[in-house]
């Protein structure tokens, strides 16, 4: 184990919660998990306190390039919210983004299917904007 990771688990920096199973849990200390082992390869950052906002948008960034879900990076977020609230860092998170990069995703999916089908031009863009307003 890293550094970073062996500093969370000592600090215990996932909050508790009697409403949250042990599979709940430990899927978020695998999220958490991830994120501090890519930080620590990639910045080779020594001590949690030194996370800022880049590290976590590098993070999401490289969660959205290796092809997970928005749903799944979703998750990733949220956990990632819950440590830097226990941990009182100068960390921005919202989940939010994740399903607006799902919806941006289905669009352009569909976007591309009217234009296999003929649909160009004037015609493509009015369904377009239509679908946006969904």
């Amino acid at each position: 184990m890293g550094i970073l990771i062996d500093e969370f688990h000592r600090k215990r920096l996932l909050p508790r919660n009697r409403k949250n199973t042990n599979e709940w849990r430990r899927q978020n200390l695998r999220y958490v998990e991830r994120w501090m082992g890519y930080v620590e390869a990639e910045y080779r950052l020594q001590e949690i306190r030194q996370l800022r906002q880049k590290h976590y948008d590098a993070f999401v960034s490289s969660l959205a390039d290796s092809g997970l879900s928005p749903e799944t990076i979703r998750k990733y977020a949220l956990a990632a919210k819950k440590f830097v609230r226990t941990s009182r860092l100068p960390i921005r998170i919202n989940p939010a983004s994740a399903k607006k990069r799902k919806v941006n995703n289905r669009l352009e999916r569909i976007r591309k299917i009217l234009m296999d089908y003929g649909i160009e031009g004037d015609r493509l863009e009015r369904m377009s904007q239509d679908l946006n307003w969904l």
